[in-house]
């Protein structure tokens, strides 16, 4: 028979296995890394677009670009050697009054795509971004025609078709800045790149290791309990 004492001291202990087997599930305190959920607002993020430069002749494809604050402009650059460079409206074919203009430098490729591309960051997405290309080999690429606009001004006379034509007017060559590249990114695609975190040997965060451990000796302390108080019953 066994006393009511010793069966009160088996149920009192049950309390303590049960506080120690942690739960099954992420709390709500967000330190679990099993599962990540995103917290999104709902608004679509920045996106890239790809400009390429030469590729279909004297001409950047596309050469009217639409894009939001926090966009991307990938420039890509095909035979023989072109830049972009951003001018005024009212000034083609020569980089802006302010100096601050975008300027990618000369990429020369000798066949297909240059391993090496120009990457404009939108800052502003109510400013109209006029560009051109400077090469004046054979000709003046500019004056040919080869211009581009980012985010171009609605309801207005200044249009990409009246900036090519006031392009088209330009006597003498093009001008490209002095300086290296502003404005954006020179950049070689495929490039290894260091990777802001790396996850550990095992596949798994050592919070994850202890708390199996732990669930493991609850476990088998909790078996233990149950087993003897069973034995003590018969």
């Amino acid at each position: 028979m066994v006393s009511t004492s010793f069966v009160a001291v088996v149920f009192s202990a049950l309390p303590l296995a049960f506080a120690s087997y942690p739960a099954a599930y992420p709390v709500a305190n967000g330190t679990a890394t099993s599962a990540v959920y995103p917290t999104g607002t709902g608004s679509a993020g920045p996106s890239k677009q790809t400009v390429s430069v030469g590729k279909d002749g004297l001409v950047f494809t596309p050469d009217t670009i639409h894009a939001k604050k926090g966009d991307e402009i990938v420039f890509e650059f095909f035979p023989k050697n072109h830049a972009v460079v951003e001018a005024d409206f009212n000034n083609p074919c020569n980089p802006s009054a302010d100096g601050k203009g975008i300027f990618s430098g000369f990429i020369p490729s000798a066949a297909g795509r240059a391993n090496k591309t120009f990457t404009v960051t939108i800052e502003d997405d109510q400013k109209p971004i006029w560009l051109y290309c400077p090469q004046n080999n054979p000709k003046p690429h500019c004056v040919a025609g080869m211009v581009a606009v980012i985010n171009p001004p609605q309801y207005s006379h200044n249009t990409l078709n009246a900036f090519r034509m006031k392009a088209a007017l330009v006597t003498g060559n093009a001008t490209a800045p002095s300086g290296g590249p502003t404005g954006g990114q020179v950049t070689t695609p495929g490039a290894p790149s260091t990777p802001s975190g790396s996850p550990s040997p095992s596949g798994s965060s050592p919070e994850e290791s202890t708390g199996g451990a732990g669930s493991s000796l609850a476990a088998n302390g909790l078996v233990g309990l149950v087993g003897l108080f069973a034995a003590l019953m018969l």
